[in-house]
């Protein structure tokens, strides 16, 4: 990253953010994206030039004066829209790629980015999809603002120097925990809401726009949690784990509390359902799918987690943290002190710690 150095304005933004992303890539990896970017190139223009006959009526001019568009109304994001922008703005969903649409006056845009990167047909071909659905958007919807969670695409840049030509705020949101990735380096928005300070830091390191950041008031970080009394000691939060990594988890948590007091709560996307209940068998298993992360906040002391969101959730939340440090290499777990895991900066518990007393009082 300190190789590519400083930016240069927002296009080159966008430029070297591509290539600190591509440079990780295998040789064999790079050829396939830009071979298919080779042709999204000619395919995305097509699409573009069709929605002229297929976009429908111009938006009319301040029809909606405070509108803005979260073009992710096909994604899973729930609360992911802080306060201070739903005070602002009236909040439109639309599909994500919903239509794309070029005007001519594009085309000068159009020709920076060719020039800036002749060769980089990925990157072209990405670029162009972005600016020709966001070119949608305006014409359809004629928005104050455009709402995107893509600080981790190098087209959102570029997408901003689009939005600021046309005189249209773009603000990215947080939508999940963040690490200091190489990915997510050099953007640049007119705002970005995030969690806490502590991510505006992190990306600052990697050389994002210092100037863009803002604290925002997510609901899912502020929760109504009720004061009836715990149910439950401890909460662990499963992710991808092994079978082998869920029984050593088992073994652990029967040594730190009673089984009757311990609560495991499966991933709904990494974890199988039968397997958890098979392995924890007598334990009281939470269903992600039945069980809402607000209720399941109420009834539990602690969270016990590797490296879930939901730590850092619970530590916004007032939810005393344990880090499984135990039934994780020493490797990952220092691994993810050095890629800036806030839960490492905030007040925590050690797993191996919590054992350790545990023991020494038996």
């Amino acid at each position: 990253m300190n190789d590519l150095g400083l930016p240069n304005g927002l296009i080159d933004r966008s430029i070297k953010q591509y290539k600190a992303q591509f440079i990780t890539l295998s040789r064999r990896d790079r050829f396939v994206k830009n071979f298919v970017g080779f042709f999204g190139i000619p395919y995305f223009l097509f699409l573009a030039v069709l929605g002229n006959f297929t976009s429908g009526t111009k938006a009319k001019a301040n029809s909606i004066s405070n509108l803005t568009i979260f073009p992710y109304k096909n994604f899973h994001y729930p609360d992911i829209i802080p306060k201070e922008i739903n005070e602002e703005f009236h909040v439109e969903k639309i599909d994500f790629m919903e239509e794309f649409l070029f005007e001519v006056k594009d085309v000068k845009l159009i020709f920076k980015i060719v020039k800036s990167s002749p060769l980089s047909f990925y990157f072209i071909s990405k670029c162009f999809s972005k600016l020709f659905f966001y070119r949608y958007i305006i014409y359809k919807y004629n928005p104050k603002a455009i709402l995107s969670t893509s600080e981790y695409s190098f087209t959102s840049s570029i997408a901003t120097y689009f939005c600021r030509e046309n005189k249209v705020q773009h603000i990215n949101l947080m939508h999940g925990e963040k690490f200091f990735f190489i990915r997510d380096s050099f953007f640049e928005f007119d705002r970005f809401y995030v969690w806490d300070n502590h991510y505006r830091n992190l990306f600052i390191e990697l050389n994002a726009a210092p100037n863009q950041f803002r604290v925002g008031t997510f609901s899912h970080l502020n929760m109504s949690l009720t004061n009836d009394s715990k149910l439950y000691s401890f909460t662990y939060y499963l992710a991808a784990e092994t079978n082998e990594e869920l029984i050593n988890i088992r073994s652990i948590l029967l040594k730190i509390e009673t089984i009757d007091k311990i609560c495991v709560r499966y991933h709904p996307r990494y974890s199988r359902k039968d397997t958890i209940e098979r392995i924890f068998n007598g334990f009281n298993v939470e269903n992600p799918n039945e069980v809402s992360l607000e209720k399941s906040f109420s009834r539990t002391k602690s969270v016990i987690s590797l490296y879930s969101s939901c730590l850092t959730q619970a530590f916004f939340n007032q939810i005393d943290v344990v880090i499984d440090d135990v039934n994780h290499s020493i490797e990952k777990v220092r691994n993810l002190q050095d890629l800036g895991f806030i839960i490492f900066s905030k007040p925590h518990t050690l797993l191996s710690s919590l054992l350790s007393q545990k023991e020494s009082i038996r």
